[in-house]
């Protein structure tokens, strides 16, 4: 016999794991890019949130 796939288990807590893991894998990444980028620019925070209006109206 084989195995159902996860989806034909019946069990809604393993997707929910598998979505929350998933989730949690792609924030981390973004985070981590987030903070090599703060490290290369020396800058934390100001070209994640502020926007300089001289780079957009060249």
């Amino acid at each position: 016999m084989r195995a159902k796939p996860a989806c034909e288990t019946g069990h809604p807590a393993q997707w929910i794991m598998a979505v929350a893991l998933t989730a949690m894998i792609a924030l981390g990444l973004v985070g981590s890019s987030v903070a090599v980028r703060a490290l290369v620019t020396d800058d934390l925070f100001s070209p994640v949130l502020t926007v300089d209006p001289k780079e957009y109206h060249s």
